[in-house]
């Protein structure tokens, strides 16, 4: 089938003689003509249900006469053409497939209802978790009307479609020296067109600059209801989407087929996206700044990266791939397949996941997941070694769990050393052991319990009050410290130590003097 515009070329080749159209060649081009984000198929609202697996169900895509409402799409379609006579003017359409709630693993296939179904799927899912992909798929070409052909394999699951443009055939006549009549081709006189000399007046943009501009009167843009677009290339770089009060329009950069859902409003794509993988906003005031694959809510962000959910309210993912932020303000700082699902939670690094509100977990590069357990937990996996310190200078000792610049350390056998390096003290002093073992001897001990731990957990020791009051140690009377205990208890230890070895010699002596008082009692009896 040719076009009416291959024909007309073909007739003026002929006419013109054969050493023209040699220098002539017809080159034909799809060219991207974007429309409004418009949901044409949803199967939660289709009296068939969702897609059964195995089972190939035919869907209604272009032109307006097809019951596109049965389907659950848009009442009279989504304004990509049909078909004029036996020529059909969409020849591939640019769609955001969503696989909702899957009642298992699965995946989706999708080709033109006249063609053999493809070896590859467009979208893998998993139960219970719902999924999307952008992709540009052609369309069936023979006739108007169940022009694409779905197929859910291994699991069924419901199936939301969004179009947001079409590609259409467009022929060029190229060459030069022709001596085709232009105004023939295209059906314009030369008066159509400004003379090459022409100056426009203040009334047009410029390409050298304007001057004399009053911001708000004077504007780039566009005065009614459509959208503005920026091309690069002949490619589009740039749409800016009007939407009803409140005011706030959407923006839509990078590749041509990233988009916001029908009526989002105040939606940003910075950029990136990619002819499979669409950068996407589902919800108002969402964000996406760059990356593919990229997907945002309602008041949620996505920095890039690539394949990145923010599906929770005002929840944002930095980067990395095949994060989930999906609670409310959760956040994924990045890393690979982290999910947020706690309220406020927090989760970097590798396979972490924070499933309880205010939970933050920090994920080392290990595979094995690691996950809260409980509501506001702070939760690290490293693997390497915690260091602390005020320092610049890092160092982690090997058997060390947390290593600090102070030299306190935790082993990783779970034991916790205190620093006390000479080198670390000053102001040497003695000590008076007898008083210190005195004052331990008056030091009031008890049983008690701590009031966050509840009185079954029972303690044995005195209080800061005391202990300072006995000995005058450490910073305050409220904490003691396992260092100042320590020396309390070598000290007395010490004086006791001593005191033996004097009732050690006192005892000596009373032997030896019993021994005296024996003989002479002896002597005294003969």
């Amino acid at each position: 089938m040719r076009t009416s515009r291959q024909v007309l070329l073909a007739l003026t080749l002929a006419l013109v003689g054969p050493s023209v159209a040699r220098a002539q060649t017809i080159a034909q081009r799809l060219v991207f003509n974007s429309v409004a984000p418009c949901r044409i198929v949803d199967t939660r609202q289709s009296a068939a249900g969702p897609l059964a697996p195995g089972v190939l169900r035919t869907f209604h895509v272009v032109g307006s006469a097809s019951d596109f409402a049965a389907q659950g799409g848009a009442a009279g379609g989504c304004g990509i053409p049909g078909f004029a006579g036996s020529l059909a003017q969409a020849q591939a359409v640019a769609f955001n497939f969503v696989a909702v709630n899957p009642s298992g693993a699965g995946n989706l296939r999708a080709w033109p209802s006249d063609q053999a179904p493809p070896n590859a799927s467009i979208l893998n899912y998993s139960s219970g978790l719902n999924l999307a992909n952008g992709i540009a798929l052609p369309v069936r070409q023979d006739q108007e009307g169940g022009d694409l052909t779905l197929r859910a394999d291994v699991s069924g699951a419901h199936v939301v479609v969004d179009v947001v443009g079409y590609y259409r055939l467009v022929t060029q006549l190229d060459g030069t020296g022709s001596g085709i009549d232009a105004d023939v081709l295209d059906g314009l006189d030369a008066a159509a067109f400004a003379a090459a000399g022409h100056s426009h007046d203040a009334s047009y943009w410029k390409l050298d600059g304007n001057a004399g501009t009053t911001p708000g009167t004077h504007f780039l843009g566009t005065s009614d209801a459509q959208a503005l677009e920026l091309k690069v290339g002949g490619a589009r770089a740039l749409r800016v989407e009007p939407r009803a009060a409140p005011f706030t329009p959407n923006l839509i950069g990078g590749h041509e087929i990233n988009f916001a859902t029908a009526g989002a409003r105040g939606a940003f794509v910075g950029g990136g996206g990619s002819a499979t993988a669409a950068n996407r906003v589902t919800g108002n005031y969402g964000g996406v700044a760059g990356g593919f694959g990229n997907n945002a809510s309602t008041n949620a962000f996505v920095g890039a990266g690539e394949f990145n959910v923010a599906s929770g309210s005002h929840a944002a993912v930095l980067g990395g791939a095949n994060n989930f932020a999906q609670a409310t303000f959760a956040v994924v700082a990045g890393g690979f397949s982290n999910v947020a699902g706690g309220r406020t939670s927090f989760v970097a690094g590798n396979n972490g996941r924070t499933d309880h509100a205010g939970t933050f977990v920090w994920a080392d590069s290990q595979a094995p997941e690691v996950s809260s357990t409980g509501t506001d937990q702070f939760i690290v996996r490293a693997q390497g070694g915690i260091w602390l310190g005020s320092s610049s200078t890092v160092s982690i000792t090997a058997g060390r769990l947390i290593d600090t610049d102070t030299g306190a350390h935790l082993t990783v056998g779970g034991t916790w050393t205190n620093a006390s390096d000479a080198a670390l003290k000053e102001n040497f002093a003695p000590i008076d052991g007898a008083a210190v073992l005195d004052a331990v001897a008056r030091l009031r001990l008890a049983s008690w319990n701590y009031k966050a731990e509840g009185e079954d957990v029972r303690h044995v020791g005195p209080t800061a009050q005391d202990f300072r009051a006995a000995f005058g140690l450490g910073a305050d009377d409220r904490s003691i410290t396992t260092v100042d205990t320590a020396g309390v208890a070598l000290a007395a230890i010490q004086e006791l130590e001593r005191r033996t070895r004097e009732v050690e010699a006192l005892t000596r002596e009373v032997r030896e003097l019993r021994g005296l008082v024996e003989e002479l009692s002896a002597g005294i009896r003969r």
